[in-house]
């Protein structure tokens, strides 16, 4: 029963994690436009607060984006003083196999975790080569966006019955076969590899 709850709240913790990343990634890139510093969502290693994104004002780096501790300052002779020493070069951080973007190395459970900006799948559950990108996400990540997929259409049934009278049946139709093909070979005891 105890291991039941665990799985469930990690997939809860996933999910949450997932759909806050995505919101953080459009509000990093705004305040990437606007030219202003933000707080990004990935915990650094003093696991004392966020780390921060900030614009590289040195002749060497002018412009380059990196993160870094939150307990990070300028000390008096000019120099930065990094907090727990952590320190990331933006343009360093992994593009996803699946080609939508940089990951994020999240904490989880003490171990670190790397996640998709968009897709939510681990990289290393990611397929290398040029298939599509719905082919390489994680299975639990396929049912979650099929699951997206099905409210929306829902929704869009619900505001305009008369509109969809005769492809109701068809979006259902389809809905289930992309379920059934994400759900094949998933057991009911399945558990989302974290590692």
């Amino acid at each position: 029963m105890e291991s039941s709850k665990r799985n469930i709240y990690s997939f809860k913790f996933r999910r949450r994690f997932l759909w806050k990343y995505r919101t953080l990634l459009l509000k990093s890139s705004l305040a990437r436009d606007s030219g202003k510093m933000d707080q990004y969502e990935i915990v650094c290693q003093c696991k004392k607060g966020r780390m921060l994104r900030k614009c590289s004002n040195s002749n060497k780096n002018k412009n380059r984006m990196y993160y870094c501790c939150t307990k990070s300052k300028k000390l008096s002779n000019g120099r930065w003083d990094f907090g727990c020493q952590f320190f990331l070069w933006e343009d360093q951080l992994r593009r996803c196999l699946c080609g939508e973007g940089m990951c994020a190395l999240v904490r989880y459970e003490d171990k670190g975790m790397e996640v998709c900006s968009l897709q939510g799948c681990s990289p290393a559950e990611s397929g290398e080569g040029s298939g599509s990108s719905k082919s390489k996400q994680c299975q639990l990540c396929q049912v979650l966006s099929i699951k997206i997929k099905i409210l929306e259409a829902k929704l869009e049934v619900a505001q305009s019955p008369e509109k969809h009278a005769n492809t109701s049946s068809a979006i259902l139709y389809e809905a289930l076969e992309e379920v059934s093909d994400a759900v094949a070979g998933l057991s009911l005891d399945h558990q989302p590899n974290i590692s």
